[in-house]
């Protein structure tokens, strides 16, 4: 633990037998409760850095660990998805309140904060039934998702391919199925059909048909291959709501193969998608800054926003996110290092603005 104000050390390392993936303060600020890979939690006094109690133990690697709004409990997910709720005065909580965390923390990645009180909120409400289409054909990045979403399809494709075309034609006034239905008709290499259904989703106002028609005028050998019109489709998503037709478009700049090279007209298109909440815009520009800033502080502090709000990001929606995680910790090692400690603390504060959503 350090003071921001004065960068001096307060007490001793917060140590675990294993690497720590996750420390948060309480709401009062006078405790921190740290996550391990040695599968306990702790919680320690903030102003002395003494460890309060006995560790909690786990079954598994705990991903992360935080209080709640009250301060009275703690939450830790345990890898690979099960949820505890534990009293922060180390008392085991009542079998059925347990019970109920565990479901709930094992469909909802934790965040910080005010997530937790709509984690609390959500102990007593029950799953949200949804069509067999949004189960297994939902796409991750589409702003109107309905479910969970899949960023990768099935193997078996058959059945979800008829639940689409089912729901698509019983409910011809949703153009989310239209477009989940191109997403499976473009995994079955059945390109024409796929953008057929995604120009009717399009031609509803949807901006996820959008996206798909500029995937596949994108895509060489393509009938329709053309990049003017994929540029132009993506950004019809992204004036509709979709910030990876931000993100997309800014690859099709930056890699300069449908359309002319543009780094700076990509680097723009990235920024945009990342103020949208896009983790993958966020990455690839914590990628892009922290290779350029390497002698340059001012880059690197954004290469260090991006890979934050990327993490954060990640961890929410349950993907991977120990690259983001590496990065953001490698760089504020090097701040710290050189004692920029009031740069950092603006950049958590700038991170905890952009993730607040």
């Amino acid at each position: 633990i350090w003071d921001v104000a004065t960068g001096a050390e307060i007490g001793p390392p917060l140590s675990h037998g294993d690497s720590v993936l996750s420390a948060a303060f309480s709401p009062d600020g006078t405790r921190i409760v740290t996550a391990s890979s040695d599968k306990t939690t702790a919680i320690w006094d903030a102003r002395t850095g003494a460890r309060l109690g006995a560790p909690f133990m786990h079954e598994g690697e705990v991903e992360r660990a935080m209080f709640d709004p009250a301060g009275t409990h703690v939450f830790a997910v345990v890898r690979p998805g099960r949820g505890l709720l534990w009293r922060a005065d180390f008392r085991v909580p009542p079998p059925e309140r347990r019970q109920a965390a565990a479901w709930l923390a094992s469909s909802i990645v934790l965040g910080g904060g005010d997530r937790a009180a709509l984690l609390l909120d959500a102990l007593h409400k029950e799953e949200k039934k949804i069509d067999a289409c949004d189960a297994g054909a939902g796409d991750p990045v589409d702003p109107n998702l309905v479910g969970p979403g899949r960023a990768e399809l099935p193997i078996e494709l058959g059945a979800l391919e008829q639940a689409c075309a089912t729901a698509a034609a019983a409910q011809p006034s949703i153009a989310r199925f239209q477009y989940q239905l191109g997403r499976i008709l473009v995994e079955r290499r059945k390109d024409d059909e796929a953008f057929a259904a995604f120009a009717r989703a399009a031609n509803a106002g949807y901006a996820m048909g959008f996206v798909g028609m500029a995937r596949l005028h994108a895509k060489q050998g393509f009938r329709a291959y053309d990049g003017r019109k994929a540029a132009a489709a993506y950004e019809q998503a992204s004036r509709l709501g979709a910030a990876v037709g931000d993100l997309e478009l800014g690859y099709l700049y930056y890699d300069g193969i449908v359309v002319r090279r543009d780094e700076r007209k990509a680097l723009a298109l990235f920024e945009g998608a990342a103020e949208h909440g896009d983790s993958t815009a966020n990455t690839v520009l914590g990628m892009l800054y922290e290779r350029a800033g390497r002698s340059d502080d001012r880059l690197l502090s954004k290469a260090l926003f991006h890979w934050a709000v990327a993490a954060e990001l990640q961890y929410r929606a349950g993907a991977d996110g120990r690259v983001a995680r590496s990065r953001r910790a490698s760089i504020a090692r090097y701040f710290a290092r050189t004692g920029k400690y009031a740069l950092l603390a603006e950049l958590a504060e700038d991170v905890q603005n952009a993730t607040r959503k």
